[in-house]
């Protein structure tokens, strides 16, 4: 039912509200139709390697099942948020050993306003956060074996090739796992994931060192740390239109993001004290709220329906701030309960640090914590079980056991 439910109010909210790709919405939407139609990875007719190539390559294969139509793109990234919803769930389950708090990990998580929203986007953000899950799921259900590690890593490998920030969750997942498992066997099937993630990335590199001449990730890295640089600085979030005049244009995007890196680094350099006063601010504007794809689609939609949606911006802010505050009570009191085992219970919560750390070098936007929301919404799941029950499931090793015994009872 709460699978549904995910499902029924993300199509809907496509129905309602169907705004066009815009800003890097309408860049994933552009090079996937270009892929498409045969001419490669390119934008606007020029080979391009400004964001890798993940996501524009599933919306490519969207658009050759449909014939490049917007719709079927949408209900791609309504069914890779559905898969979130349902990924969130298992996890959940898993790592409080509690059937409960994945339940209402699900539910809140389905009815997650941003979250429904962002499913109607030509966006980044659903299709990572699915395959950071899934990775994520496959080494937690069970002991892993040959199998669980090669899908892993080219679940985490899919979710590299959208994000850098896909090397994160296998990080923690696998060094959690040494606690089970030792770190031996940890170590091979740590080689595993990244064997796999490797041969993944590989032709993307490959690809860019023979366009380029220089085997990058990416030609934006630069420009997203010279931004994160002057953010609040005496640029005042001008940095895009004054990029130009603070490093100017070579022709070459991979020597020009290499000067713009160069450049911010040498500020760094001569200016720490300020760079790092920035990051509390970048913090509070990451989670200051959480209503960004109402804004988004707004702007789509070119003004229509911009009253309603604005109610919704009220609306999802207070949700997220509720799920947040619920979410940071669940934590604590995990923390206090916590009794030296070696659970797994913190593992959502370091997924969430880690990766929020990553982005501080660069600019802040509060679409960077949306991948993270069904991660922090576990631990609102995990407060209901605290409140429902007058004493809390002890969290299960990492080895499945109480999922399977979840399972069963659920089946039951």
């Amino acid at each position: 039912m709460g699978l549904l439910t995910a499902l029924a109010v993300r199509l809907a909210w496509a129905v309602i509200y169907p705004a066009k790709p815009v800003s890097d919405f309408h860049w994933y939407y552009e090079v996937g139709r270009e892929i498409a139609d045969g001419r490669g990875i390119a934008y606007l007719g020029h080979a391009t390697a400004i964001r890798p190539p993940g996501y524009p390559l599933l919306v490519a294969f969207a658009n050759v099942l449909s014939g490049n139509r917007l719709l079927a793109d949408r209900l791609l990234t309504v069914a890779l948020g559905v898969g979130t919803v349902w990924l969130a769930y298992l996890i959940a389950r898993i790592a409080f050993s509690s059937e409960l708090a994945g339940r209402v990990t699900l539910v809140l998580v389905a009815l997650f306003p941003n979250q429904i929203a962002y499913s109607n986007l030509i966006a980044s953000e659903m299709p990572f956060t699915f395959f950071t899950l899934l990775g994520a799921w496959v080494l937690m259900r069970k002991r892993p074996g040959f199998a669980a590690y090669v899908g892993a890593g080219a679940a985490f490998g899919a979710a590299l090739l959208i994000r850098p920030q896909g090397v994160i969750a296998p990080t923690v997942v696998l060094v959690a796992t040494t606690w089970r498992l030792g770190w031996k066997t940890v170590l091979r099937g740590t080689v595993l994931v990244c064997l796999v993630m490797g041969l993944l990335l590989a032709p993307w590199i490959i690809r860019n060192d023979a366009v380029f001449g220089k085997p990058v990730y990416s030609t934006i890295d630069g420009e997203g740390l010279l931004e994160g640089t002057f953010r609040g600085s005496e640029l005042q979030g001008k940095l895009i239109k004054t990029s130009l005049k603070l490093v100017p244009e070579t022709g070459n995007p991979v020597v020009d993001d290499g000067n713009r890196r160069r450049y911010a680094i040498r500020y760094i350099e001569a200016h720490p004290g300020r760079y790092v006063g920035e990051f509390p601010k970048k913090i509070a504007t990451m989670y200051g709220g959480d209503s960004d794809a109402f804004r988004w689609t707004i702007e789509g939609l070119h003004g229509e329906h911009e009253s309603s949606l604005l109610t919704w911006v009220t609306i999802g802010d207070t949700f997220y701030d509720v799920v947040l505050a619920m979410s940071l009570l669940g934590l604590c009191l995990l923390v206090i309960r916590h009794r030296g085992r070696r659970d797994h219970w913190l593992l959502p919560a370091m997924v969430v640090v880690i990766t929020s750390l990553s982005y501080l070098p660069f600019l802040a936007l509060q679409r960077y914590h949306v991948p993270l929301i069904p991660w922090l919404t576990m631990y609102a799941g995990a407060l209901s079980t605290f409140v429902i029950r007058s004493k809390h499931t002890p969290p299960a090793d990492f080895d499945g056991n109480n999922e399977r015994s979840d399972t069963v009872q659920a089946a039951s």
